[in-house]
């Protein structure tokens, strides 16, 4: 593995800390509420009857505590309560937050300092002794040559002068994530089984393209964030996929165009790759694309439209009914769905690819045994969209159902795997 990968999982890391402090926080309030009361062992759908939460959420929470430590679970699913969990508290995050919402990460990062003049710039900002005592002691920062500096390891991720640079895909975990992935939203999510945006933004916001309108300056920020996050694993697996017969491409919620790009850069052949996004977010997925594009003149161009849009035959709406690509791809689309919703996406999607076309799908695979890190990604769709993340097994059958056979997945060791299928020669 490369130092930036790592580096890039160590941001990762740092920066999501919170999630198990508030795993740990609502497992608490659940054992205040009775759950675990009588054993130290329980059932999901012990628990879930007792306190009358919703079962599917409970059991997806359980699963992610389990996950980071907190319980352990056995073949017959039964949870049982860790006699000396690791203690979460969330420092790290708030130290991560910190450095992106004071700028100290561009005074660290400003080489026109001395580590001592870096040192006293940073004290002056509110907040600092705490701050860099927490920085220092999680290794993000280091005392050098009577001053401060931020790690090597993640220096260029902090850095907005570098290409790496993740500020404010760290910023949307402050002003975002962390709001709904925090007690009590998350408690009202085991409650309701639904997803928590206007506990934590008011009753205006249902989900983040509310910020379009309401919010734009946040919305702006989070797609940024998102585009910076993408970019290097987009590089990844353009360099892995065969692109050789693909011409035509179609990028299904490809935002601000990240992985359209990739797949330009990698692949100088394709004639065409047309983004589809909502058309209320074009005007910006256009201005950003138009910078991050740098005016080279790639053959990528907007299509609006709306996959939810009923259509007559079946088709993604926005487009002519007989228009087909060499090449589909959704990246981290099917995941913000239920299988009710994901399968008619995919259906529409089936209706424009060529029969010896390819589908691509970016999405984090959950493991067979639905725990790991993926598992923290699943219950964060259960506060923020409602869907939730698959198996492969899952992804397979989706795909069967949509007339599409899963043929490989790549791996490159990032956030995310890339699923690749072909249509089946007549739908089923």
């Amino acid at each position: 593995m490369s130092v930036a990968m790592t580096g890039a999982k160590l941001v990762l890391q740092l920066s999501t800390s919170f999630m198990p402090a508030t795993l740990h926080n609502c497992l608490n309030a659940l054992k205040g509420r009775g759950a675990f009361a009588n054993h130290r062992s329980a059932s999901a759908v012990h628990i879930a009857d007792s306190l009358e939460l919703n079962e599917n959420a409970t059991s997806r929470f359980l699963n992610a505590a389990t996950s980071v430590g907190l319980l352990t679970r056995n073949s017959n699913g039964i949870y049982t309560l860790t006699p000396k969990p690791i203690l979460y508290d969330g420092t790290t995050s708030k130290a991560m937050f910190w450095l992106v919402r004071s700028g100290a990460n561009k005074i660290l990062c400003d080489v026109t300092k001395s580590p001592s003049q870096i040192k006293a710039e940073l004290l002056k900002l509110p907040e600092a002794d705490e701050m860099i005592a927490i920085a220092l002691s999680h290794k993000i920062l280091s005392e050098t040559e009577g001053g401060l500096a931020l790690s090597t390891q993640i220096k260029d991720y902090l850095d907005p002068d570098s290409e790496l640079y993740m500020g404010l895909w760290i910023q949307n975990y402050d002003r975002i994530a962390s709001r709904i992935f925090s007690r009590d939203p998350l408690l009202a999510a085991l409650q309701s089984g639904k997803t928590q945006w206007q506990l934590a933004f008011g009753a205006e916001v249902r989900g983040p393209f509310d910020f379009v309108n309401s919010r734009p300056e946040l919305f702006r920020d989070l797609m940024e964030g998102m585009h910076q996050a993408n970019v290097l694993e987009g590089e990844l697996f353009a360099q892995k996929l065969d692109l050789s017969k693909v011409e035509t491409v179609l990028d299904v919620g490809g935002a601000s165009g990240a992985w359209s790009l990739a797949l330009a850069k990698a692949a100088p052949h394709i004639k065409s790759i047309q983004i589809y996004e909502l058309e209320s977010a074009v005007p910006l997925y256009q201005e950003m694309f138009l910078r991050y594009s740098k005016g080279l003149g790639y053959p990528i161009a907007y299509v609006p439209g709306d996959f939810f849009k009923h259509t007559e035959p079946a088709s993604l709406y926005g487009l002519p009914v007989n228009q087909k690509f060499d090449m589909i791809t959704l990246g981290w689309i099917l995941h913000d769905w239920n299988d009710t919703e994901a399968l008619s996406i995919l259906k529409k999607v089936r209706a424009h690819i060529h029969d010896d076309g390819k589908l691509t799908l970016a999405e984090a695979i959950l493991p067979e045994d639905r725990l790991g890190p993926t598992t923290l990604l699943d219950i964060t769709m259960l506060l923020q969209t409602g869907g939730k993340e698959r198996t492969r097994v899952e992804f397979e059958k989706l795909l069967a159902d949509a007339g599409f056979k899963l043929e490989l997945v790549i791996d490159v060791e990032r956030r995310r795997q890339l699923l690749i299928a072909s249509p089946f020669r007549s739908l089923p």
